[in-house]
């Protein structure tokens, strides 16, 4: 699909069109952009000028592969701005618009709490937009850097505004567990345990990452999905996958990722939801309202 800007930098020569992977400056006179639309049914577009006093959208459709020469008729849509002050504490924020099925646009405000550029959503043609808000921090010691991940996802109403869905706290109770978890690596006789559970009542499934590499076996990794607390099997190599006699490890990273669905049944109810696709309406209400945490030590 090839995008022709022209006509819209002669109507609109002050603007920036948001929606492709970089903005399009109007003024810069840019040249036509081709997007590969192979998975895509429909895309969100948007406008906005220097002041974002005019901020517009449309929705185009790319069932028919074609050339469109965009004009300022293709954005007879008023953008509504979110309101990011909601989280005062976010490095990040990224806005997801969506139709039945599929996603629309991803727009990303980095540091938004520092800037007087809003985000903006579209409801009068698009049906759900979401935003999810993020949190980082890295601390060293001893050789080892732990990076602390945690970001939450909400729904955004037609106004702008969205519930604040708070991100999963309790630090103290998450290092003692991330430690205790890390020390049962040393005894390989003993099977390797973890509990999470102290960290977020909210938490009901924990991923735990781990990965290195060595000459012998190249790059290695595996992870395990389950409940807030459980014990995995002592014998990591899962049968005759790494010679465990030749590992030499190398950087290992060790990470664990919390997440706190809002989802009240059993655990393998959840995990049967998580493999359906977006379009189930079940699916899409269990990740639109989550938080989740991720802790990882690289050495």
């Amino acid at each position: 699909m090839n995008f022709d800007f022209s006509e819209l930098a002669v109507t609109n020569p002050g603007y920036t069109v948001t929606g492709f992977s970089n903005n399009v400056i109007l003024a810069n006179n840019p040249s036509p952009l081709t997007l590969c639309t192979n998975s895509l049914q429909e895309k969100l577009l948007f406008i906005k000028n220097e002041n974002t006093g005019d901020v517009r959208g449309g929705l185009f459709s790319f069932t028919d592969p074609k050339n469109i020469v965009l004009t300022d008729t293709d954005f007879p849509t008023a953008g509504v701005a979110v309101d990011t002050a909601q989280h005062a504490q976010t490095n990040e924020y990224v806005i997801i618009s969506a139709s039945t099925s599929e996603l629309l646009s991803r727009e990303q405000s980095r540091y938004a709490r520092f800037s007087d550029t809003p985000l903006y959503i579209f409801p009068d043609i698009v049906e759900q937009s979401y935003i999810t808000s993020y949190l980082e921090q890295t601390s060293s010691q001893a050789g080892i850097s732990v990076t602390i991940a945690s970001f939450a996802t909400n729904t955004i109403d037609d106004t702008g505004t969205y519930n604040t869905l708070s991100h999963i706290q309790g630090y103290y109770e998450l290092a003692a567990a991330f430690a205790e978890f890390g020390n049962s690596f040393n005894d390989a006789s003993q099977s390797v345990t973890y509990d999470f559970g102290d960290t977020d009542q909210r938490i009901n499934e924990v991923t735990v990452a781990l990965r290195w590499q060595d000459q012998f076996n190249g790059s290695v990794s595996w992870a395990i999905r389950g409940k807030t607390q459980a014990n995995i099997a002592a014998d990591l190599s899962f049968g005759n996958y790494l010679n465990e006699n030749t590992a030499q490890l190398s950087n290992p990273s060790l990470s664990v990722t919390l997440a706190a669905h809002q989802f009240n049944g059993d655990f393998a109810t959840l995990q049967r939801l998580r493999t359906e696709p977006l379009s189930s309406n079940e699916v899409r209400d269990l990740l639109a309202q989550s938080a989740f945490l991720n802790i990882t030590a690289n050495q």
